[in-house]
């Protein structure tokens, strides 16, 4: 899932790719085992914490001089670990590992940062996996409603999503990124309907149906102009 470019050309293309596909691989074989897994057999692993640095970055795990690899000629890495590269992987991995598990510790982690500033360091992409990953721990708890939805939203910024930007701004607003805000806001809703329909398919949930089907015809609406010139 981490793995380091090797010389010239080798691991060098598409490791998107592979780190998703070993994030998921390691999800579906451990699917909902995160407790007992953790605590037993791959305890030496530590793969919640392990898991968690490829997902939102750090330093760079340090491993044997046995096992270095020579670097690429191609790609130059820092002692960071690529959360472009690993972060999507990780992500679902730890949703997959904990699913159905209702663990709060894990699910607070995959929480949308509280602030518009703070949101500016996450990619809107990988907020939209977090909340997914959010859902599948906390399986049971998930809701049929818009409410529920809008609740991973966080709640400093759900005032300004999908709002037309004022001409002349209240003090304090001056440099609110409307565009970041909506993009965060987007995506966030996306990855809780994604949930909400991965919990109730097949089950013929009509509430699930009508706040999927709204969702489904806002964002319709919303590829049709300038999200800033969207009203809630």
């Amino acid at each position: 899932l981490g793995r380091l470019p090797g010389p010239e050309l080798e691991n060098c293309v598409d490791r998107e790719s592979y780190s998703l596909t070993a994030g998921l691989a390691l999800g579906t074989i451990t699917m909902g085992k995160g407790e007992s897994l953790v605590a037993g057999r791959l305890a030496d692993l530590r793969l919640p914490e392990v898991l968690h640095n490829h997902m939102v970055g750090g330093p760079r795990p340090q491993q044997g001089a046995t096992r270095e690899r020579p670097p690429s000629y191609q790609i130059k890495e820092g002692d960071s670990i690529n959360i472009d590269v690993t972060s999507p992987g990780a992500t679902l991995a730890l949703g997959m590992l904990y699913w159905k598990s209702g663990n709060e510790a894990i699910a607070s982690w995959m929480d949308a940062p509280e602030t518009s500033f703070l949101l500016e360091f996450v990619r809107p992409d990988f907020l939209l996996l977090r909340t997914l990953a959010k859902g599948l721990i906390l399986w049971d708890s998930v809701s049929p409603s818009l409410s529920w939805v809008e609740s991973h939203v966080p709640a400093s910024i759900l005032p300004y999503c999908m709002v037309r930007p004022p001409d002349t701004p209240p003090p304090g607003q001056e440099n609110l990124d409307y565009e970041t805000i909506n993009q965060a806001y987007c995506n966030i809703v996306a990855g809780a309907a994604m949930a909400l329909a991965l919990r109730f398919a097949g089950t013929w949930n009509n509430a699930a149906f009508e706040t999927t089907e709204y969702l489904i015809n806002k964002f319709i609406a919303v590829t049709k102009r300038s999200i800033a010139d969207m009203k809630r």
